[in-house]
């Protein structure tokens, strides 16, 4: 492991930095979004993003199984074994990343059989998914190289590129819907903070780990087999997440108007907040530990768990009261539709 490397502590602090302040910029987004779309609008962008995520099952666990992997080579000093971890997650996530498109591509096509989207916003939302499905194939690839920063514990510097991102995308969704543009300037961004969140992954990868090769490493499907049988679990895992999630806005959209999407995906936020408290605990954990049974066994690894155990449990408390929050109070969202119709209303006059 590399001795510039943060600790635990340090690392899951990091992780909970940058989760804060995405939750934060988000929160104060959305009744901006929602003052410039309006509900149907809004509502739709909810609906394609829940649905264009569920392409991300195509990952099927193998970012983690990256980080796993490329933690425990590293640590042990056998970077070719790394490399041929890389390479093989990469041309593996390649053909993903087309399969990607082409479902991207029916989804579109099909849209209108799908959801009960206004007819206005039907084209708009067709060239949403697109993009959306061009978001989804580049982190896909670019998801590799953050899976070695992750493997190397970098977690400092992995928080600072998803906090500079977030940033960025909110500066860029506010100057561009103050300029009156819509759905597509939003899918847009989207893939745009997609790519140059890969680039800077695949940056940093080849700074912090110099002796990564994506050359001459051979047959990789001896690699690729490995990955896919560590990611079968953790992608079980992400289906189950996605589904308790994410579907419910799939399912409203398909029996309900789809402005009703708007009022349950704000709530709904509250609660992924909660759920991302707890599981960045466990991004530490998985290169951690791994390290630890690469440098010094099974004894080092119960040492790390006991250790990480005595250092988090007020961040376990800390998610199970922000799942218990919203049955303290309530979040008037219809101020944000009244002030929406207000707003339009002002402009029909």
């Amino acid at each position: 492991m590399s001795p510039r490397a943060p600790g635990v502590l340090w690392s899951t602090v990091a992780n909970w930095t940058s989760f804060a302040v995405n939750a934060v910029v988000s929160f104060l987004l959305s009744p901006f979004i929602v003052h410039r779309l309006g509900n149907s609008a809004y509502g739709t962008w909810v609906l394609l993003g829940s649905f264009v995520g569920y392409l991300g099952l195509l990952d099927f666990g193998v970012r983690g199984a990256v980080t796993r992997f490329v933690a425990n080579q590293h640590a042990a000093g056998d970077h070719q074994s790394a490399s041929t971890t890389v390479v093989a997650a990469l041309r593996l996530f390649a053909g993903l990343a087309l399969a990607t498109l082409v479902i991207a591509g029916l989804v579109a096509l099909m849209l209108d059989d799908l959801f009960r989207i206004p007819p206005n916003l039907l084209d708009e939302a067709r060239i949403v998914v697109l993009l959306g499905g061009g978001a989804v194939a580049s982190s896909l690839v670019g998801g590799v190289f953050g899976g070695i920063v992750a493997g190397l514990h970098r977690f400092d510097v992995d928080g600072a590129v998803e906090i500079a991102m977030t940033l960025l995308t909110a500066a860029a969704v506010v100057v561009a819907l103050q300029a009156g543009y819509g759905l597509v300037a939003l899918g847009m961004i989207q893939l745009a903070v997609s790519v140059l969140r890969g680039g800077l992954a695949f940056v940093l990868a080849r700074h912090l780990y110099p002796e990564l090769s994506l050359e001459g490493v051979g047959p990789t499907g001896h690699a690729i087999r490995q990955l896919l049988s560590f990611s079968l679990f953790s992608s079980l895992i992400q289906l189950s997440g996605m589904i308790i999630y994410y579907t419910h806005s799939i399912v409203i959209a398909a029996f309900l108007p789809i402005s009703f999407v708007t009022y349950y995906a704000i709530a709904a936020s509250l609660a992924d907040y909660a759920r991302r408290v707890v599981s960045n605990i466990g991004r530490v954990i998985t290169p951690h530990t791994s390290a630890a049974l690469a440098t010094g066994g099974i004894d080092a690894v119960r040492r790390t768990r006991c250790c990480m155990s005595c250092r988090f449990p007020s961040g376990l408390r800390a998610g199970g009261s922000l799942r218990r929050a919203p049955s303290r109070g309530s979040i008037d969202i219809s101020r944000w539709r009244s002030r929406s119709r207000w707003k339009r209303s002002q402009t029909s006059s």
